[in-house]
This record gives C-alpha cells, sequence and structure tokens, in this order.
C-alpha cells in the first residue's frame, strides 16, 4: 500500500494546484470585500502560508457565511496543518452552499480515501464525474478507491477512461498497471510499467512494481535487474530490497537473499514482510528454528498476517509437530478462507495425525477453490486409500493424472489401488507409465507383480 499512499498524496497535490485556479477564477461572483480576502487567502494558500489562509477565509466568512469558496479554501489550508476534521467539516459545508462544484468532491472525497473510506470516496467522486465527466484525475482517484476496495476490475475500468483523457499520465499507467497484476495480468501489467517508465524514466517504484510482475512470471533474473535499478534511483526503499531478497533466494542466492532482507528491516524494522521472507529464506536454509522466530516476529507485527501463519506452519510440518501446524492453518484459513493451499496443507496435517475423515474434508474444499489443483486430488486420493475407498482413491488418481499427466507419483498409487481391486493389468500398465516417466521404484512393482 506504500505506493498507493504515494499516488494518493500526489494528487492531493495535483487538487490543490485545480483548486488555487478555479478560486482565482470565479472571484468575479464574489462581493468586493470579501473577494479581497479570499485573493488574499489564495495567495498565503500558494505559499504556505496555511494559518495566514485561515485567517484571511475567517474574514471572508464573517463577512458573507455563504460563500462556498472560502469555505474550500479554508479546508484546503486545513487539510494542510492537518486539522482533517476541520477541513472535512469546511468541505461539506461548502458542497452543501454549491453542490455543483466538482472540485470540492474531489477534495473531500479525497480526504474520505485518506482514512480509508473508500467507499464514501467513491460517492464524492461519482458525483464529480456526474457534474463534468471529461476530468481525468476524478476518474484516477476513483479507480484508486476501487484498488484499494479489491474491486480491480472497476480500478482498471477507470484507468482506462482517464488515460482515454490523457494519455501521456505515467501515474495512471503504473496504478493501472498494479490493478491488472492483481488480476493476475502480469503480462499486462507490465506492458503499463514499460509505458510509466517511456514516460517518466526516473521513478523507481515503476521498476520495482515491474520487476514484482516478471517474479510472478518466474523470470526472476529479469526482475533482478528491475530491482536493482529502482534501488538505484531510490537505495532507501526497504520494499524494493525485500523483493529483491526473495528474487535472489527463489534463484538460490541465499546470502544474497539474506543481505537483502536484513537491508530491508535496517530500513524499515517494523516491516512484517521483511521478517516473514526472511523466515522463508531461512527455511530454505533449513534453519528452522531461526526461521521461526522470525515469522513470530512477523505475526507479533501484524497478527492478521495470513500467509506468516502458514509459513510458520509449513514449518511445523517439516519438524513432525503436527497439531501446532494444524492451529497455524487454521489461523490462515480464518484470515483468509479463500487459499485453496492452506487448505491443503492443513489437510496434511491432519492426515498426519491420522484424522483422514477430516483432512478429505480438506482437501475437498482445496478442490472446490482450485478445481485444477492436481496434488489435491492426488493428496485426496492418498487419504481415501488409508480408508480403502479404493475407488474413490482411483477417481481422485484419475482426476490427478488428467491435470497432470507426467505425475508419476498418481500412476504408481493409481496401479496400487488397481491391484489391491484386482485389476492386475491396469496396475501393470500404470506401473510402466511411471517407470517411463522417472520413477524407478515402479520397476520393482513390475517386476514383482507383472512378469
Amino acid at each position: 500500500m506504500k505506493n498507493m499512499y504515494k499516488l494518493f498524496l500526489y494528487l492531493i497535490m495535483k487538487t490543490t494546484l485545480i483548486l488555487v485556479a478555479l478560486i482565482t477564477f470565479n472571484l468575479q461572483s464574489i462581493g468586493q470585500i470579501v473577494k479581497n480576502y479570499v485573493s488574499e487567502g489564495n495567495l498565503k494558500l500558494k505559499t504556505k502560508d496555511y494559518k495566514g489562509a485561515i485567517s484571511l477565509y475567517d474574514k471572508a466568512i464573517s463577512q458573507n457565511s455563504t460563500d462556498a469558496l472560502a469555505f474550500y479554501g479554508r479546508g484546503m489550508a486545513k487539510e494542510s496543518l492537518k486539522d482533517y476534521n476541520g477541513a472535512m467539516i469546511d468541505y461539506t459545508e461548502a458542497m452543501r452552499l454549491n453542490p455543483n462544484m466538482v472540485i470540492v468532491n474531489l477534495n473531500r472525497g479525497s480526504l474520505k480515501g485518506r482514512f480509508n473510506d473508500y467507499k464514501g470516496a467513491i460517492l464524492d467522486f461519482d458525483k464529480a464525474i456526474d457534474l463534468d465527466s471529461a476530468i481525468p484525475v476524478a476518474y484516477v482517484l476513483r479507480g484508486f478507491a476501487k484498488l484499494s476496495l479489491k474491486d480491480y476490475k472497476g480500478a482498471v475500468a477507470d484507468y482506462d477512461k482517464a488515460l482515454e483523457l490523457n494519455p501521456s499520465d505515467a501515474d495512471t499507467y503504473y496504478n493501472r498497471g498494479n490493478a491488472k497484476r492483481y488480476l493476475f495480468d502480469y503480462y499486462g501489467s507490465i506492458m503499463d510499467y514499460n509505458k510509466a517508465i517511456d514516460l517518466s524514466p526516473a521513478d523507481g517504484d515503476f521498476y520495482s512494481n515491474r520487476g514484482v510482475a516478471k517474479s510472478k512470471l518466474l523470470d526472476y533474473q529479469s526482475a533482478l535487474i528491475d530491482y536493482n535499478k529502482a534501488i538505484g534511483l531510490n537505495p532507501f526503499d526497504p520494499y524494493t530490497y525485500n523483493s529483491r531478497g526473495m528474487a535472489k533466494s527463489n534463484l538460490k542466492d541465499f546470502k544474497g537473499a539474506m543481505s537483502d532482507h536484513n537491508k530491508s528491516i535496517e530500513l524499515s524494522p517494523n516491516f512484517s514482510e521483511a521478517y516473514n521472507n526472511r523466515g522463508l529464506t531461512k527455511y530454505r536454509l533449513k534453519d528452522f528454528y531461526n526461521a521461526i522466530n522470525d515469522l513470530n516476529l512477523a505475526i507479533e507485527l501484524n497478527p492478521l498476517y495470513a500467509e506468516a501463519y502458514y509459513n510458520r506452519g509449513t514449518i511445523m510440518i517439516d519438524l513432525q509437530n503436527y497439531n501446532s501446524a494444524v492451529v497455524d492453518f487454521s489461523m490462515a484459513i480464518k484470515l483468509n478462507p479463500e487459499n485453496s493451499d492452506f487448505y491443503s496443507n492443513r489437510g496434511l496435517a491432519k492426515y498426519k495425525l491420522k484424522d483422514y475423515i477430516n483432512a478429505i474434508s480438506d482437501y475437498s474444499k482445496a478442490i472446490e477453490i482450485s478445481p485444477n489443483s492436481s496434488n489435491a486430488y492426488f493428496s485426496r486420493g492418498v487419504v481415501k486409500s488409508m480408508l480403502l475407498d479404493y475407488g474413490g482413491a482411483i477417481s481422485d488418481y484419475n482426476m490427478a493424472i488428467k491435470l497432470n499427466p507426467k505425475d508419476f507419483d498418481a500412476f504408481k498409487n493409481r496401479g496400487l489401488a488397481n491391484l489391491i481391486l484386482k485389476n492386475k493389468t491396469k496396475a501393470c500398465l500404470d506401473w510402466q507409465t511411471a517407470f517411463e516417466l522417472g520413477d524407478a521404484s515402479s520397476f520393482d512393482l513390475i517386476k514383482k507383480y507383472c512378469n
């Protein structure tokens, strides 16, 4: 969310400039005395003398308490002084006095967004767009609010419109790229990041997020180039060090990964994701207990961090602490009930505890969420075999093979189930396929049962 917040502040700044222009333009409609106060207040606002601006807007309002522009200017000055309550009151009064001021709707919506009231912000942006559908920043701001509410398709639609009106805005390409990345359209997001970089090649965030998209495509080497460029432009960004650390870890450069994780934590000691990722790298180094310490810190910093519970649960399975693993996976599921991996791993922990019925329930839920998961079908087949449901096991192995025709374990296990059901010919064919796919142990089964 760091980059979103940066954009948010940038858009407020742009909106402020529009405000000053509009106030200056509309002064003709104000009485001469009030006009002078507002004009002087605008100058103070431009020079960042916010207290002086408020004093002049106060005088204007004391002369004419129905002047929407004076309330609006005072609201801007209060917002700049972080008097957000006072700013909200003034924006609301300005809108009451003149409901057709587009800029007031934009600024009040922006202020709501600052405090995560994105639904309220969208209502204000909707009103602004109803009043004037040709202002690009209105679509950009609404797109940001939708992105924050995880309405990624809605965000893309707003960014599309903004770019139609202003095709040279790098930040809009960048944020559309973010929305596409959340929609798993990694190639589309990279195209947008490319355009943003073409328009503004000195913004490190553009390279950093393009690196994230490339990492999602498992193109870690190319991602590293982007992360290096981003760090060259901004050597104090903990987020990019964290991302580069994971790319290095995935390339098995564990020493380089640890250096980047440590740097990320040095720059941002409360960055929970950096502890989580350092824990993952330690796990890959088989340093289980120090990995758990990092994951504990990640959870302490962010008790709602589902991935950290999941990763700690995975380590608990390796340590054969299956009850603790079930607890961690259950917490991950509570926080994010739509992740199939969480159910699959809890199913594995329950299988290890010989809780076969509940293991099947978890694998079934994983399949419901991700019906193309060959591993979930295979694992459920294994558990059904333990319950002597060999017919059901074969059905699951069939699906695992359909989804992953190179899974020799599925062929081998289906062969064993067929043997128990006295389908020796089918069993031998499955073991022959498993052996051809690379499973040497299937050759022993062929020698024992098929010759």
